[in-house]
């Protein structure tokens, strides 16, 4: 129960804005294996005693990407042929030895 609470509780501490959903599977990653190398007999991924857990982030991934918080958004995007054939015009792209 602490540890869904602390999932629901999850901000910047410095902006106090919520984090992206990538970031706080991370962080429940991080509880497990701390979990796991100290030799903690039950998991967060499959023991039904961390099923309101795994709920919890379910439910937190879900609401922070309805808010537009999911990753897709820092995506870089591709570069178009006109940007490629200018980065190699200046140089930059290719085996020019300029």
């Amino acid at each position: 129960m602490l540890l869904s609470r602390f999932i629901l509780t999850l901000r910047n501490i410095k902006t106090n804005i919520e984090l992206e959903p990538t970031t706080i599977q991370g962080m429940a990653a991080s509880i497990r294996r701390y979990m796991v190398e100290n030799s903690y007999p039950k998991s967060i991924t499959t023991s039904a005693r961390f099923r309101h857990t795994r709920n919890t982030l379910k439910a937190k991934a879900k609401h922070l990407k309805e808010k537009g918080l999911g990753n897709e958004v820092n995506r870089a995007d591709r570069f178009t042929d006109e940007e490629i054939q200018e980065l190699y015009d200046q140089h930059l792209l290719g085996d020019s030895k300029c």
